[in-house]
């Protein structure tokens, strides 16, 4: 696991990043990276393959041993290869986490059910969007 705020504007962890927003406008992306670069207890990792970033997290420390996932990513021709398995494992490790909790959609849900996350339906907090907050307990 890589730390890629050095790189957290570049095009290539943009668009890698650009997979887990919600209409990834130009705008929306700049915003997102002023918060990693300008708040401190926001941090982007990555995983690198051949030098090419093949997928990243941000998480967002809210107490000495609980995160929030703010977005996983993989490129879809590495997706099914266990980096995003590889990425929360490593953030969990990495700082002694014993809770990371996300929020996410029926889209990405599976995946968190499948890592081993406790899983609760938010219903539809947007119209026609059902959400789901994902807990586990490092």
């Amino acid at each position: 696991m890589i730390d890629l705020l050095p790189q957290h504007d570049t095009t290539s962890v943009r668009t890698l990043r650009s997979y887990c927003v919600g209409n990834p406008t130009p705008d929306k992306l700049d915003a997102i990276c002023r918060g990693y670069r300008d708040d401190p207890q926001q941090h982007l990792f990555g995983i690198e393959e051949h030098e090419q970033v093949i997928g990243c997290t941000g998480i967002r420390c809210e107490a000495p041993s609980c995160a929030v996932v703010q977005c996983i990513a993989v490129l879809p021709e590495q997706r099914q290869q266990h980096v995003g398995i590889s990425l929360i494992q490593s953030v969990c490790n990495r700082f002694a986490l014993q809770q990371l909790i996300a929020e996410t959609d029926q889209d990405a849900v599976d995946f968190y059910r499948r890592y081993g996350f406790t899983v609760t339906s938010l219903g539809e907090v947007y119209p026609g969007t059902e959400r789901f907050l994902c807990v586990l307990q490092c």
